[in-house]
């Protein structure tokens, strides 16, 4: 039998954002620092404006990060 879930929290996020990391170290983005502002540059911000406790620096989006690095056209 197979089901949807809906999961969240750190253990769900994790694998994105590792997985994004990823991606921008292997086009070039390879310092520590780079990767981490990339990430919160181009998220979507979620809740209250800016960085919050529910929803940290938001959303990762990796066409926009992509794109915004002009990484990917």
């Amino acid at each position: 039998m197979f089901a949807y879930l809906a999961f969240q929290g750190t253990s769900m996020a994790t694998p994105h954002v590792s997985g994004l990391a990823a991606l921008l170290i292997s086009q070039g983005v390879t310092k520590p620092a780079a990767v981490e502002a990339a990430l919160k540059r181009f998220a979507t911000d979620r809740g209250a404006e800016g960085r919050d406790d529910d929803y940290g620096y938001g959303l990762i989006d990796a066409r926009a990060t992509l794109r915004g690095l002009g990484i990917l056209r």
